[in-house]
């Protein structure tokens, strides 16, 4: 089966099913990134206000606009309500201005970020500590925060919504309370962290997996911030199996990788720096896993975390933490 360029989505809309993840992007190498990635032939853009770069992304993508180098209507942009503004009276708010910050009038995703919420503050931006470090966190309501998570689809402000971080329990409340069921669940994914229970769960109600560092560690470089203990875990692009696979198609590790995700109908988002690596990426489209090859990376799995947002200090002890 070959790999598709974009995935239905349980909306209608679609989303490419490879996307850039601008997490740790400076001006320079925002626009650069941006500039050549959407001539090798990338359109989904992944960003959020936590990426302190949404106003960045903003001009570069008028600039282009203007200039006619790309539509607005072939571009797929995604950006997230962060968890300062985790409030249903605050939705709205957010969205408002992550489009001014972006300098457009819709986004075609819009993720509720974390099920945990911080402290409100004004530019979304700043974490709110106690004097130990702790963040001030907060509780909130997901259905409640779901249904203006809806209303902004009713209003054109967002083509779909969905979730990132939830887990199981806290989808399927979101599910029974709604009238727009989650279209994308964008979790960490890959062939270390498979979390099969979750996956085939939301194939079920027809929620497409975005995948997030999914190369591990690898492709969370320079991003410690989000890093958990498992860091010293060797790149999953130096695992036996995977370089044997590699080999046996004359592909890329990351070929491989990237490949085996699609094969289970996610979509992935990826770092990417510099054009050699974009192309190499878009080298996952002409070739197949066969089904052996990928009953051997599935055996790989060890439920291991690279990431867990630890930056937030005290947060795996919030009742809403997911993991």
């Amino acid at each position: 089966m070959a790999v598709p360029f974009s995935l239905t989505l349980n909306d209608g809309n679609k989303m490419p099913s490879i996307g850039i993840n601008t997490w740790n992007l400076d001006i320079e190498d925002l626009d650069f990134v941006i500039k050549e990635a959407l001539f090798v032939g990338f359109r989904h853009i992944d960003t959020s206000v936590f990426n302190l770069n949404e106003k960045l992304l903003g001009k570069v993508l008028k600039n282009l606009i203007a200039e006619e180098k790309i539509k607005r209507t072939d571009l797929f942009i995604t950006t997230k309500l962060p968890p300062t503004a985790n409030k249903p009276e605050l939705v709205e708010t957010a969205l408002l201005q992550s489009l001014n910050n972006l300098q457009l009038e819709y986004v075609d995703l819009y993720l509720i970020q974390l099920p945990v919420a911080l402290v409100y503050d004004e530019s979304f931006e700043v974490i709110k500590r106690q004097k130990n470090g702790l963040v001030c966190f907060e509780n909130t309501d997901h259905v409640l925060v779901w249904q203006k998570m809806e209303d902004l689809v009713i209003r054109g402000l967002a083509k779909s919504i969905g979730l990132a971080n939830f887990n199981m329990k806290q989808i399927t409340n979101i599910i029974c309370n709604s009238n727009i069921p989650p279209a994308v669940l964008q979790i960490e994914y890959h062939i270390y962290l498979q979390q099969p229970e979750l996956v085939q769960f939301c194939q079920t109600h027809r929620i497409t997996i975005t995948s997030f560092a999914s190369l591990g560690t690898h492709d969370m470089m320079s991003s410690n911030y989000f890093l958990t203990k498992h860091t010293h875990t060797p790149s999953l692009l130096e695992v036996a199996e995977v370089r044997d696979i590699a080999r046996k198609y004359k592909k890329t590790e990351t070929q491989v990788l990237i490949r085996w995700i699609l094969a289970k109908n996610c979509s992935a988002l990826l770092r990417m720096s510099n054009s050699r690596r974009m192309h190499e990426i878009m080298g996952i489209y002409d070739f197949i896993l066969g089904e052996e090859d990928v009953q051997i990376l599935d055996a790989l799995d060890r439920n291991m975390r690279c990431v867990n947002f630890g930056f937030l200090s005290g947060i795996e002890s919030h009742p809403q933490y997911p993991f």
